[in-house]
């Protein structure tokens, strides 16, 4: 599994509260718990993530906390990308996101 760029471990043990100026997010089946820069909300490809969480839970999101509907081993990969000097990255949704991962052979069904 993906462990490395901005996050020192990936993810955060429930109940940790987010350094400033990032954000915890729930993520896929397990809920496991990742922290992001809060800035990243405003990218198409965690807009296109809040939407298919609207989609999929009907506008209601469980409780405890926002809860992402995709795998955990695409988000980190996806936070690994953004966290690059790349900026280019910065530009993509959702969709071409999927496609880079599918492009590595990576399972994009559950995505």
């Amino acid at each position: 599994m993906l462990e490395r760029g901005i996050f020192s471990s990936g993810c955060l043990p429930w109940g940790k509260d987010a350094q400033t100026g990032y954000a915890g997010v729930y993520v896929g089946f397990e809920r496991r718990r990742f922290e992001m820069p809060a800035r990243y909300f405003n990218l198409p490809v965690i807009a296109g993530l809040l939407e298919k969480a609207e989609e999929d839970f009907g506008g209601q999101q469980p409780a405890g906390g926002l809860l992402l509907p995709c795998e955990p081993v695409f988000f980190q990969w996806i936070l690994d990308r953004l966290a690059g000097d790349d900026r280019r990255f910065f530009r993509l949704g959702l969709p071409a996101f999927r496609k880079l991962f599918a492009d590595l052979g990576e399972d994009v069904d559950s995505i």
